[in-house]
């Protein structure tokens, strides 16, 4: 058996003969000789030997070098250079390869040996380990048994890696307590199949070799058959030699036709492989035991759930009784329905399931699916299913076990993949569940089933309750609604009067030094900022009752202006015509409140002509000033004067006697459900009432709607806003604290206070507010003081003030309504947008007093 394979790489072919002449003499193989790179890697490919000598110097473009380079990545055989240039180029070039070291020309016949031997050595030993370490790597990835087969295939290609010559393989397992007449055999064959069988044949002899621990190597059967093996293997087999090496749970055994074919080194090898196989059985083993208690304890789980399942069962039914117990309005039917479902489906194995509302009288029911998700898919019957009929007449269950017993009992069809259905009878209705299995549903799970459906007849019942308790809950709801809109809408508020407090202070301040052509451009864009203001007074009324700020109002503007809005918004087949009288007096009102009363009385008319059909839809508004002589009713209950009559109209349904004495009370609406609020008559009959007035309606069912409000007119409204413009700005020469977190305002208050000959100190919130004043009170004659403020709010700097001087004039101001504040201790409170002179006014007033 030669010593190993070697390819030989040298241009010059004497030399090469040479070197194979010699190499054949120590016992080497000589696979070939190549005299340039190409040949080289392509004889490395046919032969894959154990070791290249390789001269740097080769015929072809490719230099030795460059040959192992290719051959060490590509195929993994290491080479030794043979070269007579040991330049430091070369030198890097070679130890940069797959490289086991170069020897300098001309060398002496025993370096070359040395070298050989090792390089062969070390290559093999690589091999060895690498082989070794693959089939680890497989054997422990094995889980169970039956991945044998991966292993055997891995085993018999290690062998074949490591040139080892056997004819055929074979893994012979006998149990831990070896059975005294059989074993099994795995046979692996060089063509990578394998096959496996039990057999008694040499059954004997695999235990007794398995029993000694000993290699058992047979190196010639003709010569020497210890066992009589030779006569057990089939007819013509011409195996000379056998090979087993003992491992924890049997032998590996090899064989070959040759006469003592395994050396030495082979049969390391073979041991290392049994040795793996050790490991790897005794994790086999170790699985084998997990599964074994793994089903142990799967027993022990399965006698602990049946033990257990009652108490499942109840503690399913006491949960949905929880929820039921928690339902406080109707919309908690869909979590209670959900919470059946889950705790239901958890204990019965069912595909679907839902609740029938059944009316035996009225021959009707509704249906309704249960999901995950609560009730689906409602749905109203008319005509009882004669299983629904059945189970309610009898309180017993119907349980449809097959389609054809479906199908011969229900009046509608039920999807193809419905394959039983299961009703059970509660006060109301049933509980069905289906399922795509026939006959799907055993006599345990019919009487959870009953369970369920007991305590839902009692969630039912509360359900009842609920709605009927709901009626009266209604109005509440409707009020905490509008509450909360109301917070909503004063926060709003705020916000934009701060931002419109210092544009409307600073264009009030350009507008003292500015030209004449540039204040008019300047009102405008103040009067813009005062609408926008009021805007936001609207918001804070809506969002509180309060002292609404009236001033001289032309109801007629007012009533075109709304018009034109419902014009833009509403049915284009709806005629809408308006009267307003020339030369209409003003009330005293607020702008926005008188808006929302006319357009809440065209929305009114707007819903009554919708639901005709006859005639074309008509609104008519009409505006004018009437003398109380001249109304048509209620005079004496009114004060003598003038008053200016809004008459809004229409076509419409009209109402009865008995909706005309409740449509002013909150709440009180005729539409569906969810289609109106009932508020929007209620406000008009609050908008009138504190505007001093009162509202008149006429009308009959078919006949249309007649609404007339009354606002009593002001003589003094105009008087008092021009007083207003005219009355000069005062001035003064006192320290003001200013304190408010929006740097728009500190500014726009320290340009204004200057231009009237005030100093102001600026502080951004209440903590440096405060902090300033703790330092500076001697010279500080008064405090501005901002509500709403991060860190320290208006109200807490306001008391802490107050402890420090109790006669401390301050002054507070805010976005805020002044309802939302408690003022105690300050002097005055100003609104939100500051419009300069009155924010002047008032702190000389203060001052002064």
């Amino acid at each position: 058996m030669p010593l190993g394979s070697i390819a030989i790489v040298e241009d010059q072919a004497l030399v090469a003969e040479a070197l194979k002449m010699t190499l054949e003499h120590w016992g080497y193989e000589v696979v070939g000789i190549a005299l340039s790179g190409a040949e080289a890697i392509e004889l490395i490919d046919t032969t894959r030997p154990n070791l290249v000598l390789m001269d740097i110097m080769l015929q072809g473009d490719m230099d030795g070098v460059e040959a192992a380079t290719v051959i060490g990545e590509r195929f993994g055989v290491p080479a030794v250079y043979l070269t007579a240039n040991s330049d430091p180029d070369t030198v890097e070039r070679i130890r940069s390869t797959h490289s086991y070291g170069y020897l300098l020309k001309p060398y002496k016949d025993r370096e070359l040996q040395v070298a050989v031997e090792t390089a062969v050595y070390r290559h093999r030993n690589e091999v060895r380990r690498q082989v070794l370490y693959r089939l680890r790597d497989t054997v422990w990835q094995m889980q169970k048994i039956e991945d044998i087969e991966k292993f055997l295939r891995a085993l018999g290609q290690s062998m074949v890696e490591l040139n080892i010559p056997f004819q055929a393989s074979s893994l012979n397992l006998l149990s831990p307590i070896p059975n005294p007449t059989r074993i099994h055999f795995y046979h692996i064959h060089r063509d990578d199949h394998y096959e496996d069988h039990d057999s008694r044949d040499l059954s004997h002899v695999m235990k007794q070799i398995w029993s000694t621990g000993e290699i058992a190597y047979r190196r010639d059967l003709e010569a020497e058959d210890i066992h009589d093996e030779h006569a057990q293997l089939p007819r013509g087999d011409r195996v000379r030699c056998v090979l087993d090496i003992p491992f924890s749970h049997g032998t590996l055994a090899v064989n070959s036709y040759e006469v003592n074919a395994f050396s030495d080194e082979h049969i390391d090898a073979l041991g290392e492989m049994a040795a793996v196989l050790s490991e790897a059985f005794a994790r086999l083993d170790y699985i084998r035991m997990l599964e074994e208690r793994t089903r142990a304890l799967e027993r022990e789980s399965h006698e602990r759930r049946e033990a257990e399942r009652s108490v499942r069962v109840n503690l399913g039914l006491q949960r949905v009784r929880n929820e039921m117990l928690s339902m406080r309005d109707e919309e908690d039917w869909q979590r209670v329905a959900a919470a059946f479902h889950s705790e239901l489906h958890q204990l019965v194995h069912f595909d679907g399931c839902g609740f029938n509302i059944v009316d035996l009288a009225a021959d009707t029911y509704k249906g309704y699916d249960v999901t995950a998700a609560g009730l689906e898919n409602e749905q109203d019957y008319l005509g009882v299913d004669s299983p629904l009929r059945q189970a309610m007449e009898s309180g017993e269950f119907i349980y449809r076990r097959n389609r054809t017993a479906i199908e011969d009992a229900h009046l509608r069809p039920m999807t193809d993949e419905v394959q039983s259905v299961l009703d059970m009878p509660f006060s109301r209705g049933t509980v069905a569940i289906n399922s795509q299995r026939e006959n799907a549903f055993d006599a345990r799970e019919i009487s959870i089933l009953e369970q369920f459906a007991q305590v839902f007849d009692e969630v039912y019942h509360r359900l009842e309750d609920l709605q009927a308790l709901k009626i009266t809950e209604q109005q509440l709801y409707q009020a905490k609604k509008m509450e909360s809109i109301g917070e909503l809408s004063a926060g709003l508020a705020h916000n934009f009067n701060n931002m419109l407090a210092a544009n409307m202070g600073n264009i009030e301040l350009a507008m003292i030094n500015a030209p004449q052509q540039v204040i008019t451009y300047m009102q405008v864009a103040l009067e813009a900022s005062r609408e926008a203001a009021d805007l936001v007074r609207e918001l804070m009324l809506f969002s509180r009752a309060q002292n609404v700020q009236k001033k001289g109002v032309d109801l007629g503007a007012i009533a075109r202006e709304t018009v034109e809005f419902c014009r833009a918004t509403f049915d284009r087949k709806i005629e809408l015509h308006v009267r307003v009288q020339a030369a209409l007096p003003k009330i005293q009102g607020h702008n926005g409140q008188l808006k929302q009363l006319i357009l809440n009385l065209c929305i009114n008319a707007r819903d009554a002509v919708m639901e005709i059909a006859d005639r074309t839809p008509q609104l008519e508004i009409g505006v004018e000033a009437v003398d109380q002589e001249k109304m048509h009713s209620n005079r004496e209950a009114h004060p003598p004067g003038t008053y200016v009559r809004l008459a809004v109209s229409d076509n419409g349904v009209g109402m009865d006697e008995a909706t005309q004495q409740r449509i002013f009370e909150p709440f009180f609406t005729t539409k569906e459900v969810g289609e109106g609020t009932g508020l929007g008559l209620a406000s008009v009959y609050g908008i009138a009432h504190q505007h001093d007035g009162w509202v008149e309606v006429q009308s009959q069912p078919g006949r249309g709607t007649l609404f007339q409000v009354y606002l009593p007119v002001a003589a003094s409204a105009t008087e008092n806003e021009e007083r207003e413009q005219v009355e000069p700005i005062p001035r003064g020469d006192e320290v003001i604290l200013v304190v408010d977190d929006d740097e728009r305002v500190r500014s726009f208050l320290r340009l204004g206070l200057a231009k009237f000959g005030y100093t102001a100190l600026l502080a951004a919130d209440g903590e440096e507010g405060l902090e300033r004043y703790e330092r500076e009170r001697e010279t500080i004659d008064l405090v501005l003081l901002d509500l709403s403020m991060p860190r320290l709010s208006g109200q807490e700097v306001l008391q802490r003030m107050l402890a420090i001087d109790p006669q401390a004039r301050i002054v507070l101001f805010s976005g805020y309504a002044a309802e939302r504040t408690d003022p105690s201790g300050a002097r005055a409170f100003i609104q939100k947008p500051l419009q300069l002179g009155s924010m002047l006014r008032v702190l000389r007033d203060v001052l002064d007093n």
